[in-house]
């Protein structure tokens, strides 16, 4: 009898320190059986592409497996485009994107992404957490049907050129690359630079031949595409500072359970925050190197683009149709 008691207190214990160390929230039985397709185009080495595993590692452990994520990175799911629409529609469940897309569809989504509204990226992760942002986001999900998951540091477009620049003012008919988006373009043209539209890959060989004075791209993108090599001066302009967001389509989360819907919520805004931390050392480290491969950096002060600022966000006001909201994400400290 005795020997029973023991045997059985040693189940007991053995027990306790299963249930102990199993994951919160681990039993797949709180939780719908479903496979999430999440697409976007990024590589391997990207920061949205880490932060994508990540959300597919958390949520995953979670559920304890009945949520299963297919991350397909790279395109595989085709172009940005193709995919977001896909999403809308509910053919693909989940992408990881920026609002671009989104404010072709619904004309307040535009201003997140306009120029001079985040002074940097600190002010741009407190932007994504107010509540003015939030009647943005309500209003992305019920006239287009994603929802916004959650926010993360992209990175802020700096402006290179061979020109010496000490102030705005020199900024002033250069011709700068831009790729042929609405909100960079006219960020451009604010600053009193020229945007010349050019693909990606004809970049390096313009700055080289002087076709272009400089581009403009977060520092990921000059190191990846060696524009170090034919650009002396990295210009701190600061003026895109850009957020990207994990969606869902609306048809699919209504679907889901309540306990599904709020463990891809949480997993979610862990997965960014994730994200948001790899994007900002990324951004320093390339900092860093550019330094290293001999760029002379310029700073601006901010003030000095008041008057570009205030002319692109009036534009801004009269496409949007709302100069308040556009005040109130601008003034959130």
């Amino acid at each position: 009898m005795k020997r029973f008691a023991l045997f059985a207190a040693f189940i007991l214990l053995s027990a306790s320190v299963t249930v102990g160390i199993a994951p919160k929230g681990a039993s797949a039985a709180n939780y719908d059986k479903v496979k999430l397709k999440f697409g976007h185009v990024f590589n391997a080495d990207h920061s949205q592409a880490k932060g994508a595993l990540k959300f597919k590692e958390l949520l995953e452990q979670k559920t304890g497996g009945a949520v299963k994520v297919q991350v397909y990175p790279n395109s595989q799911l085709g172009a940005e485009k193709d995919m977001f629409d896909m999403v809308v529609a509910g053919n693909v469940d989940m992408i990881s994107t920026g609002y671009g897309l989104a404010a072709k569809r619904y004309a307040p989504a535009s201003i997140i992404d306009s120029g001079f509204i985040a002074k940097n990226r600190d002010h741009l992760m407190h932007i994504l957490t107010s509540d003015a942002f939030k009647e943005i986001s309500d209003g992305v999900r019920t006239n287009i049907g994603v929802r916004t998951l959650a926010g993360f540091y992209f990175g802020a477009r700096q402006v290179t050129t061979n020109k010496e620049v000490k102030n705005a003012a020199d900024l002033k008919n250069l011709k700068l690359r831009a790729p042929q988006n609405p909100t960079v373009m006219a960020a451009v043209k604010a600053m009193g630079a020229i945007p010349t539209p050019m693909a990606l890959s004809e970049v390096y060989v313009g700055l080289s031949q002087g076709v272009v004075d400089g581009q403009e791209n977060p520092p990921a993108v000059i190191l990846s595409q060696k524009f170090y090599e034919v650009q002396k001066y990295l210009v701190k302009t600061n003026h895109l500072v850009q957020p990207s967001f994990i969606f869902i389509s609306e048809k699919v989360f209504a679907k889901l359970s309540p306990d599904t819907q709020a463990a891809i919520e949480e997993c979610a805004q862990e997965a960014a925050d994730y994200t948001t931390k790899i994007a900002f050392a990324d951004e320093d480290a390339g900092f860093s190197i550019l330094k290293e491969k001999g760029m002379t950096f310029v700073d601006i002060d901010p003030a000095e683009f008041t008057d570009a600022a205030a002319k692109l966000h009036a534009e801004l006001a009269a496409k949007v149709g709302d100069e308040k909201l556009i005040e109130r994400i601008k003034a959130v400290q």
